[in-house]
């Protein structure tokens, strides 16, 4: 029989690791590096994403997936719609928030299908408070204008 390794031992292997923003970032940039190192690591282990707004940080996430995987983008693209499908991103129900962030998504990687399937909630939760959105506050203004053009 084995003697078990008494409490105070730590038997877990931990590492720490620590990934600096680019020198020339300013505090924005910095702070938007590491919420985006952050997500990749969120990616990995399957859990939620954070920052300011959700389709940001899905395109930043795809942009740290394709900085680390660079010989198949079609397959990054794929596997990050697969986890923002697993994460329930994909499930724009009565949410007006995933309905843009997703079309966001969908808008930056050109995915027409993604996009006309978040832009038909967009305009069926349009009476939902479209303008109030933390994801619309985020966007360009000329993102805005194209789809209150198309909503009106």
């Amino acid at each position: 029989m084995i003697p078990a390794a008494p409490s105070f031992i730590n038997t877990r292997r931990e590492q720490e690791i620590y990934l600096p923003a680019p020198p020339q970032c300013g505090l924005d940039e910095t702070l938007e590096h590491h919420v985006a190192t952050r997500n990749f690591f969120a990616w990995i282990y399957n859990i939620p994403l954070t920052g300011k707004a959700l389709g940001p940080s899905l395109i930043a996430l795809l942009d740290w997936v394709n900085t680390y995987r660079p010989a198949d983008q079609e397959r990054n693209r794929a596997d990050v719609i697969s986890y923002a499908e697993s994460q329930k991103y994909l499930d724009f129900r009565e949410c007006v928030d995933h309905a843009l962030a997703i079309m966001c998504l969908a808008e930056a990687i050109h995915e027409e299908s993604l996009w006309i399937d978040a832009y038909a909630h967009c305009v069926g939760l349009y009476h939902r408070g479209l303008r109030h959105s933390l994801e619309y506050e985020v966007r360009p203004r000329s993102f805005n204008q194209r789809i209150l053009l198309t909503l009106v």
